[in-house]
């Protein structure tokens, strides 16, 4: 393998801090997913690396239902008011 396509490889690669920046869950939770195989697997890439490949964690991301938000009504119990003092 040449020096460009170990390159290319590794630019494909999410190291585990990377990983935890594109998906906001903590990584035992993560881990737990891959494990029941709801998430794509790690590749071991040394002795104690892992790194996931690019394509299948945006893949995953894709995947994810889309849920409409919906406007609240500022006046209901429990939900704070953004940017509104919530202590009442």
């Amino acid at each position: 393998m040449s020096d460009k396509d170990h390159e290319s490889l590794l630019c494909r690669l999410f190291t585990r801090k990377q990983l935890l920046e594109k998906v906001p869950f903590s990584y035992p939770t993560i881990w737990g997913w891959m494990r029941r195989g709801e998430f794509p697997k790690a590749l071991r890439i040394g002795e104690q690396r892992v790194a996931w490949r690019e394509d299948e964690v945006r893949e995953w991301i894709e995947s994810r239902p889309r849920q409409e938000l919906k406007p609240q009504d500022s006046g209901e119990k429990g939900q704070p008011e953004i940017g509104g003092d919530n202590e009442r």
